[in-house]
């Protein structure tokens, strides 16, 4: 079954993942180094290797930027041309399921050599941060040419907060490919 759904803004730091991110950041501090220092010492050939040395990144980064616009748009028009040749159903909010786990998550946020001190004198909770953490599993269900079908999703949002959007909107439109009826998207945007 195919869903086309709207994708979030993919950040640079995204595609940059890994000992990659690292390794670009460190020669880019450098150039920033290097500039700062040929500023500081007025010599322009220390400047000039400084900027050389950032310019790459630069043209890099906005590259990727360019090309996240451009992806964006692609799929804005996508989905814009879906909207348009296929059926559309209204769907009922108020047939929902909401299947929620909620539970707490120890994170260590010490985890350098002093964080032993804090253990020898008795505070140890000082390393350690709890987080909660939610889990739901939402279904909608619908009737399409007598077929009861189901939409599901998960997210992370608190599960009052999700009914209170549903019941606000009350219902939203079902988008189905009249060719491919496993080809459909549910316009939940107003949970995003």
């Amino acid at each position: 079954m195919k869903i086309i759904r709207k994708y979030g803004k993919k950040s640079i730091l995204n595609k940059l993942e890994g000992i990659g991110c690292i390794v670009l950041g460190f020669f880019f501090t450098i150039g920033i180094i290097i500039t700062y220092i040929g500023f500081a010492s007025g010599i322009n050939t220390i400047i000039w290797l400084g900027l050389l040395i950032i310019f790459p990144f630069i043209i890099y980064f906005l590259y990727w930027e360019i090309n996240i616009r451009i992806s964006e748009k692609k799929e804005r028009n996508k989905l814009k041309k879906f909207k348009t040749k296929a059926k559309k159903i209204i769907v009922n909010l108020e047939d929902i399921e909401i299947d929620s786990n909620k539970w707490y998550e120890n994170i260590v946020v010490d985890n350098s050599k002093y964080s032993l001190l804090n253990v020898f004198v008795g505070r140890g909770d000082r390393n350690i941060k709890t987080v909660r953490r939610i889990s739901n599993f939402v279904r909608i269900y619908f009737s399409f040419e007598g077929k009861k079908m189901e939409y599901s999703f998960n997210t992370s949002m608190e599960p009052e907060a999700i009914k209170m959007l549903l019941l606000t909107h009350k219902t939203t439109t079902l988008y189905i490919d009249p060719d491919d009826s496993g080809n459909y998207y549910l316009d939940l945007e107003f949970l995003m």
